[in-house]
């Protein structure tokens, strides 16, 4: 039954068609991967602006409110003033970290091989990035609702607060930040 499928479809359409179309499937099919593999870097960039963006935004929200509460100082490498102390213990945020601290070590993933500004970079990025549990968030939230300030701002305090501990832990200091800033490209 299927040879006189075949002999009728050969027929029909005849073996040099036949061919052809079996030559523009195969070719289409090998294009489409082509394709899929050429924009991937297109994937990649558009996901690195995406980060880029939301960075961008981190940063202005975080300034806004520093601007409006002083809570930490404009000057590189970035300290906590004293109303940033405050935000940090009321908002829970401390009691955050120090309860978490072995736990977050581990998350940030570096070692003390890497410079003070490296250290700095991964944890705001873990900070920047934390999912919180569901009534720590709550809590976080809720905190900077009545005080009117954004999430990021209390996200960048914590992380600050860390970054000290990380420093601390592998004996560099404040100033290391600056010092050891690797050259831009």
């Amino acid at each position: 039954m299927y040879n006189v499928y075949m002999e009728t479809l050969l027929t029909a359409i005849g073996i040099g068609n036949l061919l052809a179309i079996l030559a523009i499937v195969w070719r289409g099919g090998e294009r489409m991967g082509t394709i899929e593999t050429d924009i991937g870097w297109l994937k990649k960039s558009i996901e690195k602006i995406e980060e880029t963006v939301k960075d961008i935004a981190n940063t202005q929200s975080v300034a806004k409110d520093n601007k409006n509460f002083d809570l930490m100082g404009n000057a590189s490498p970035i300290r906590l003033k004293p109303e940033g102390i405050n935000v940090l213990g009321n908002s829970g945020m401390k009691e955050y970290v120090d309860t978490h601290e072995s736990e977050l070590h581990k998350q940030c993933g570096h070692n003390c091989d890497i410079s003070a500004y490296e250290i700095q970079e991964n944890v705001f990025d873990l900070f920047d990035n934390m999912e919180f549990e569901k009534s720590i968030d709550k809590q976080f939230k809720d905190y900077a609702y009545k005080q009117g300030m954004n999430m990021e701002t209390i996200r960048r305090i914590g992380a600050i607060y860390f970054r000290d501990k990380c420093l601390k832990l592998c004996d560099l200091n404040h100033s290391d930040v600056d010092n050891s800033k690797p050259e831009q490209n």
